[in-house]
């Protein structure tokens, strides 16, 4: 069957959902699988799920990679349990090939770079490796194509780009005997196995792998097309269930940034043009990966059932939703007419005197009510003034709705590892004035523990002045 797609603009209805379908009866010694993205929604999708049924219990919530490794594991038992091709593991050995292969001619540009006559050869040998390592993770899941070429000795003969010949090289020397194990080989080999499965063929060479009755895929607003074509052949032996976070309504697999369109169109664009190519400047500009994993399940022709709320015009930042949800701009509903108004205010708008203010100037700027705090821009020094501005922002929160609760809140921030310190110092410090807030940090890297960190900085005590502070 094909997979089940559950398109929404609301992660509660969307949960709401998932309790639905996961409350029938199944299978007690068989976990439910929720695949996400991050622990954050690991925590918050098993906490909604406990608020619905009283408890969450006999659920795993594997991330993508994890639960492909584990069917893989379970149809070819010899595979370790851990690949030698994790970003981690690659940087510390490419650290360890690199100084062996600068010889190499196609390694000049690489051999400037780390020239030891210049200083901190092994922090930029480390550094390199590091980026070296992200860089053939991504090959693997968007290219793997590619590397499965260089695997066959393709990709450095006379056509090569410079850049491409030694990255082949050095990935050849990185894989050696265990090319078969990178995600790119991998892939093929499940995909065989799904498809000997789907044949129900007799004569399955290993061990079946054993599938789950259903796969839920909760949440993740975005997925290469290598776990797309995974998913939708694991649709055909068992159920996929697909939660998708989608903010508009419209289908807006096709549209593009003016950027995009320029480069496109190879001339800049008219503004009438920009209106027409980019419906919503703001989801056309920030909404890249979306609208590529929408167009892709798009592509799989799965089963869509539409879970849309229409997000209303209450506020500023309602206003902006509803915009992205109907695939509209203000600039373009106000040149529709002076009946179309950017939005509806939450109050009559005046002109200072306490006069209605005209309504017959298309385009017009609207108030606002004084009091919405829907969209907040604090300007701080730093990281640590950042977060003792949010934690009394938060304290104000609490103050004002006595319903809300410490677990109904979630703070995002690009990197968590930097403003990790900075939370704990902010939200562990005692106050006379104000209460404690309990909190706690999902989605940090093993290697900023800060056990780790002190580990390391006592090491560097020997190489380094003991000065009398």
């Amino acid at each position: 069957m094909p997979p089940r797609v559950f398109s929404g603009n609301r992660l509660e209805v969307l949960v709401a959902r998932l309790a639905e379908e996961t409350a029938g009866p199944r299978d007690p010694m068989r976990s439910e699988v929720v695949v996400v993205q991050s622990a954050g929604m690991q925590r918050w999708v098993s906490m909604r799920l406990a608020a619905r049924h009283g408890v969450c219990a006999n659920l795993s919530f594997p991330f993508p990679v994890a639960l492909i490794y584990q069917l893989l594991r379970q149809a070819i038992p010899d595979l370790p349990p851990h690949s030698p091709f994790d970003q981690g593991v690659m940087t510390w050995r490419l650290a360890r090939l690199l100084p062996g292969m600068l010889h190499e001619p196609s390694f000049a540009a690489l051999r400037a770079y780390l020239d030891p006559a210049a200083g901190q050869e092994g922090l930029k040998r480390f550094q390199l490796a590091e980026i070296l390592a992200g860089l053939f993770d991504q090959y693997m899941i968007f290219r793997p194509d590619h590397v499965r070429a260089w695997d066959r000795g393709e990709g450095d003969g006379a056509k090569a780009l410079p850049h491409e010949a030694w990255q082949a090289e050095l990935w050849r020397e990185l894989a050696g005997d265990h090319a078969e194990l990178s995600r790119a080989a991998l892939k093929e080999r499940l995909l065989a196995i799904l498809h000997q499965l789907e044949r129900g063929q007799a004569d399955f060479p290993g061990a079946r792998p054993d599938l789950p009755e259903r796969v839920s895929i909760f949440g993740i607003t975005s997925l290469p097309p290598y776990y797309l074509e995974l998913f939708d052949h694991l649709s055909r032996l068992t159920q996929v269930d697909v939660y998708l976070l989608n903010p508009c309504e419209e289908y807006w697999g096709d549209i593009l940034s003016p950027r995009e369109a320029a480069r496109r169109f190879k001339r800049p664009l008219r503004d009438d043009e920009t209106r027409q190519v980019a419906p919503n400047a703001l989801l056309a500009n920030m909404g890249g990966l979306g609208r590529d994993f929408f167009d892709g399940l798009v592509s799989l022709e799965a089963d869509f059932e539409s879970l849309f709320e229409p997000p209303g015009r209450a506020s500023l930042l309602a206003s902006i939703q509803d915009d992205i949800f109907r695939l509209t701009s203000p600039a373009a509903a106000a040149l529709e007419g002076p009946d179309e108004p950017l939005f509806e205010p939450p109050f009559e708008p005046t002109d200072g005197t306490g006069e209605e203010a005209a309504d017959d100037q298309p385009g017009r700027k609207v108030l606002l009510d004084p009091t919405d705090r829907s969209i907040q821009v604090h300007v701080c020094h730093g990281p640590m003034r950042e977060v003792e501005v949010l934690r009394d922002a938060l304290l104000g929160m609490l103050d004002e709705d006595p319903d809300l609760a410490p677990r109904d809140i979630l703070v995002m921030t690009p990197d968590v590892n930097v403003y990790a310190p900075f939370i704990r110092a902010v939200f562990d410090a005692p106050s006379a004035s104000a209460p404690r807030l309990p909190f706690s940090i999902d989605d940090q890297s093993g290697g900023e523990s800060p056990l780790a960190r002190t580990l390391l900085e006592i090491l560097d005590l020997a190489g380094g002045r003991l000065e009398a502070s």
